[in-house]
């Protein structure tokens, strides 16, 4: 069994300084949007459940992810590719899916695993366009993945909001859109390997290799375009003190297992 991971870089906020506000993406090395991560949690997680299955990452980055990529490879992924080129920057989520979907020509899969949606107010929600580039089923928002009955052929999966829970059953080949609030966790790379060559498992698709017009990415392809950037301003937030008693533990334990660390 085939998994391919799609996944974007995070602007780190925004501009304050510009008018109109503008994405910060000249950071020294990229992060992963939160919903991404938990889609490649997952894959890698299956993947230390059974060795059979092969695990592939696609990146599409507008800032250096050379060690992210390296990063993701050392903790389980067999084959990490960087998409990078100047010419696809400002490109919509239509034209992202595009390139990934041409980068996708030659890689064979069960299925595709991504985030639901981006931080930047939701704007970019890839895995239906995809989809329609790669005319395959979808679905996003997902919550929870039954992995004791996902197979090659299909997996069932529940989607969750404040009213009820829903499952659904999806056959493969098919893109499976994450949610951060799934819990699935993106595991950090141990001491012992963070130095390791990973360089047989690193690969960097630019648009020599894609073959695009000028045209056909970037703003001059864009169908819809972001209107407004608002910086986010930090929520207040209220220090709780506890004792270090057995209801102090249980109350930090019940906290962290609600955040997802336990």
């Amino acid at each position: 069994m085939k998994l391919v991971c799609i996944a974007k870089t995070v602007p780190d906020g925004v501009r304050s300084d510009t008018e109109p506000l503008v994405p910060v993406r000249d950071t020294p090395e990229a992060r992963l949007h939160p919903d991404d991560a938990c889609a490649i949690g997952f894959a890698l997680d299956m993947k230390r459940r059974n060795s059979e299955i092969r695990v592939e990452i696609f990146i599409l980055a507008e800032m250096p992810a050379t060690a992210l990529a390296a990063d993701i490879a050392r903790v389980g992924a067999d084959r990490v590719t960087v998409i990078s080129d100047p010419l696809y920057q400002g490109s919509d989520s239509l034209t992202e899916a595009r390139i990934i979907g041409r980068s996708l020509d030659a890689v064979g899969y069960d299925c595709i695993l991504a985030g639901s949606q981006t931080v930047e107010g939701g704007a970019a929600c890839l895995p239906p366009h995809l989809a329609e580039v790669l005319e395959i089923n979808h679905l996003s928002f997902i919550r929870e993945i039954d992995e004791t009955d996902f197979t090659a052929s299909g997996a069932i999966v529940e989607l969750r909001d404040e009213t009820c829970a829903r499952r659904y059953g999806v056959d493969f080949p098919a893109i499976l859109g994450l949610s951060a609030r799934s819990g699935y966790r993106l595991p950090y790379p141990r001491l012992k390997d963070q130095a390791r060559d990973v360089s047989d498992k690193l690969c960097k698709l630019d648009n020599r290799d894609l073959e695009f017009a000028p045209t056909e990415v970037g703003p001059a392809a864009a169908l819809s375009r972001v209107v407004e950037l608002r910086a986010g301003g930090r929520k207040d937030r209220t220090t709780r003190v506890v004792e270090g008693d057995a209801a102090g533990v249980a109350l930090v334990h019940d906290f962290l297992k609600d955040m997802g660390v336990l």
